[in-house]
């Protein structure tokens, strides 16, 4: 069976795309799923839906363990040359908290490099809790860290964290900190 495109009518062709499900990727899989379905082939659905599951799980899982080795044998300095929050400059505004938020990523760890190779635990986290209420100053001035930028500032800092060979649990301490 071979089902064609659904084009919207005219009068649809100009709304913006910002929407869940655009009518140019439509293509019809999920009726053909349905169609399954509703004709009882209800095993061989769910173990397709399992093995690509398991296929997707044991891809993040590779890619995980790669970025915590690439993490694993970074200096500090190295990692300060890393893009940090690169997908918030497709949305972000005001474009300056993309900015800010750099530059107070890159001036924590400048404090942390210059705390020498082995600083005392209290010393880094003091650096850690001033990132943190940096980003709370920015959601207080700005409003624009939602649950995603927050998810996106914790990566970083947990990345920072193992960097730092650090043996806290950075979620603990970010919600120790935040305010956000």
């Amino acid at each position: 069976m071979n089902i064609g495109i659904i084009c919207p009518p005219e009068s649809d062709q100009d709304l913006p795309e910002n929407h869940f499900g655009f009518w140019d990727t439509f293509n019809g899989h999920h009726l053909l799923l349905q169609e399954e379905w509703d004709n009882g082939n209800h095993e061989e659905i769910l173990r397709r839906q399992q093995e690509e599951f398991s296929a997707r799980l044991l891809e993040s899982e590779r890619k995980e363990k790669e970025r915590l080795a690439r993490l694993g044998t970074m200096s500090l300095k190295q990692f300060r040359r890393e893009k940090f929050f690169s997908r918030w400059e497709e949305y972000m505004t005001p474009k300056i908290v993309v900015k800010k938020s750099r530059r107070l990523f890159r001036s924590t760890i400048d404090t942390l490099i210059a705390l020498g190779e082995k600083p005392k635990k209290q010393h880094v986290h003091t650096q850690l809790k001033l990132l943190i209420e940096g980003f709370n100053g920015l959601q207080q001035q700005y409003r624009t860290l939602e649950t995603s930028e927050r998810d996106d500032i914790c990566q970083h800092l947990s990345d920072l964290c193992y960097v730092l060979k650090l043996k806290d649990d950075p979620v603990i301490l970010f919600e120790q900190w935040e305010d956000l």
